[in-house]
Formats: C-alpha cells, sequence, structure tokens
C-alpha cells in the first residue's frame, strides 16, 4: 500500500508540474536580449580559512541582459560571522565579525529554453572582514569600537534561471570563492564555497520590442 501511495504521490506531482509548464503561467519567457532584472538572494557559505564554520548569507543584485547567451549583473553580498560575549566583576565585552562583498559578473547561459537556462558564472570584487566591540567596564562606562580588514574577492561557479512565469523565477547557484585581505604591507587569504537561491524579476527586453512591431503593423 506504501509503494502504491508513492506511485500515486509522484504522478500526480508530475501531472501537476506537466499542467504548469503547459499553462499560461507556466510558459516563461526565458532570458530576453535587452532585458533586466532584480534579485534578492538567501544562502549560505562555508569559510575555509580562519573560519571552517557554515554561516548564512543574504544580500541583492541587479543586472542585464546583454544577449540571451550573456548576463552581467553587479551585486551585494552579507554574511554574519558570529558573536562572542563574556563578563565578570570587573565588566563585561561581546564583538560580532561579518564578512561583505561589493562586486559584480558575468553569467554565460547554456540554452535558450523559456523555462530552464542553465549557466556558469564569473565575478569579482571588493571583499571587507569587519569587526565590532563593545566594552563595559564596572562603574566606568562602556565604549565600542570597530575593525576591519580590506581586500578583493574573484569567484567561479554556476546556476541555472528557473523561471516561473512571465519575468519571475528563481535562480539557484553554486559558487567557489577566494578572498584575499591586505595590512601592513602583507597579505592572508581565505577560501569560500557558496550556495544561494534568488528570487528575481526581469523586465523590458525582446518581449516588449515584438509588441511594439506588432502594434505598428
Amino acid at each position: 500500500m506504501r509503494q502504491l501511495g508513492r506511485c500515486a504521490f509522484v504522478c500526480a506531482l508530475v501531472a501537476m508540474i506537466t499542467l504548469f509548464l503547459d499553462s499560461p503561467v507556466g510558459r516563461a519567457q526565458g532570458v530576453l536580449a535587452g532585458s533586466g532584472d532584480v534579485a534578492g538572494t538567501f544562502g549560505w557559505g562555508t569559510l575555509t580559512g580562519a573560519d571552517g564554520n557554515k554561516h548564512i548569507n543574504f544580500g541583492g543584485s541587479a543586472g542585464a541582459n546583454l544577449s540571451p547567451a550573456v548576463s552581467v549583473f553587479g551585486e551585494y553580498l552579507y554574511l554574519p560571522l558570529g558573536s562572542a560575549s563574556a563578563s565578570d566583576y570587573t565588566g563585561s565585552a561581546s564583538v560580532s565579525v561579518n564578512n561583505q562583498q561589493f562586486g559584480g559578473g558575468a553569467r554565460f547561459n547554456f540554452a535558450s529554453s523559456k523555462v530552464v537556462v542553465p549557466y556558469a558564472v564569473v565575478a569579482f570584487g571588493y571583499a571587507r572582514e569587519g569587526a565590532n566591540a563593545t566594552v563595559t567596564i564596572t562603574g566606568q562606562g562602556s565604549g565600542s569600537g570597530t575593525a576591519a580588514l580590506n581586500g578583493d574577492y574573484v569567484g567561479f561557479g554556476g546556476g541555472a534561471h528557473i523561471y516561473l512565469g512571465k519575468g519571475l523565477g528563481v535562480r539557484p547557484e553554486f559558487r567557489y570563492e577566494r578572498q584575499e585581505f591586505y595590512a601592513g604591507g602583507s597579505s592572508a587569504g581565505q577560501n569560500l564555497f557558496l550556495v544561494s537561491g534568488s528570487l528575481f524579476y526581469q523586465f523590458g527586453g525582446g518581449e516588449k520590442k515584438k509588441k511594439n512591431v506588432a502594434s505598428l503593423r
């Protein structure tokens, strides 16, 4: 009975997906030349340098599709790396650390499908690892300060544009990055593995142009 139930569930799921893809909503537009998109991103990353833990990441991007095969974008990503605190009769101290990226790159799309478009991605830009600290001394008040390491990053990976309807879609992506930070004439680097998902909205481009040509006729 359990196998029959599983089979019925899988068949129903396949049928629902088929109906969706064959519906007007499911007939998505794919990557259109001359279009743009904005996206919000959420995922997790693993640092293999000084910090080997997994951390969430979130941010956003905006881009332009130069052609169905090539897209360029700018991006921002924030990784909260955690916090720690300690206290005793003399006072208390707390510190929080974060990693930020400001950059851009290009996606190279492999297919002209209107629903699923896989791609390879390359990205680079400015990286910053910062710390915020607060110290309180009993009977004397408190103070706070910040410190940061500045550097750069370069990343490679891949993913797919998955269109859910006219202009709306999701973009799962895996990326490997190398970050390098500089201070006092020396440098230190770390590796970062990112898995993320973006919800994006694509606007403008070829579809609009086709409608304008049709109206002129």
